[in-house]
């Protein structure tokens, strides 16, 4: 599973501190419903990923699952306007509280550096 791939060499780069200083985006969070596309909300996702962690069966998404913090978790939905507005704002809200939390803001310089 390429997820899971990905997430072995982010946490093999970077460690598992880095992780308490990491946003997660879920994409596309949308179904198609009878009635066209329906955006899947944020605390529908929580549960979903929650409800995941508590099977403990094994699958690969529950490795990646069991370290996300929910308060880290960005939901992005569909691409119309109102939404990628709200997407918009949520994300520039989780960079700001993750920067106050970690006391500087982001540096990509460090980033690039540590690649």
């Amino acid at each position: 599973d390429h997820t899971l791939t990905a997430y072995r060499a982010f946490r093999n780069i970077f460690g598992d501190k880095a992780l308490q200083h990491t946003l997660w985006a879920f994409t596309k969070t949308f179904e198609v419903t009878k009635h066209g596309l329906a955006d899947i909300d944020a605390e529908t996702v929580r549960l979903e990923t929650a409800e995941i962690r508590r099977q403990n069966n094994g699958c690969a998404q529950e490795e990646v699952f069991k370290d996300i913090d929910a308060e880290r978790m960005l939901v992005l939905g569909s691409l119309g306007e109102q939404r990628r507005s709200s997407d918009r704002e949520q994300i520039l809200n989780a960079v700001a509280t993750l920067a106050r939390e970690n006391g500087r803001p982001y540096d990509h310089g460090v980033f690039a550096n540590r690649r």
